[in-house]
């Protein structure tokens, strides 16, 4: 299962420390966007295990690591993959 997850800086001081733990953490950083409340956003990915355990645990760790670096989990989608 492919991941596509997005996020919103609440603040852009810690932006490329966030990136940096991302990247560190497996995710491909894909693409900017703003979003329609002005906040500067990012969309990431990473393949991952479908079990709902793993999913729950992913989602975990980004929740504390995006709070940590002043940043908004937006969500994710999933694609399957053969």
């Amino acid at each position: 299962m492919r991941k596509l997850s997005k996020l919103e800086f609440i603040s852009e001081y810690k932006r490329s420390d966030l990136l940096e733990e991302l990247e560190d953490m497996g995710f491909e950083i894909m693409e900017n966007f703003v979003t329609e409340e002005g906040y500067n956003g990012l969309l990431f990915k990473r393949e991952d295990k479908t079990t709902f355990l793993e999913i729950e645990n992913v989602t975990r760790e980004l929740l504390v690591l995006l709070d940590e670096h002043d940043a908004r989990y937006g969500g994710w989608t999933t694609e399957v993959i053969k």
